[in-house]
């Protein structure tokens, strides 16, 4: 399953303006769709476990 920027930034409890710069520095993994960017909850988890 993948998840919207928004979507994602309430999993990790910050902005969005935060999730684009965690994916612009490629801390974030995502996948683009011309012009939709999606995250996997995977790479979410990975993110999240490498955050600890």
């Amino acid at each position: 399953m993948t998840l919207k920027v928004p979507e994602a930034a309430e999993h990790l409890r910050v902005s969005t303006r935060t999730v684009r710069r965690l994916i612009k520095s490629g801390k974030l993994p995502v996948h683009r769709v011309e012009s939709l960017v999606r995250i996997s909850q995977v790479a979410l988890r990975h993110y999240l476990m490498g955050q600890k």
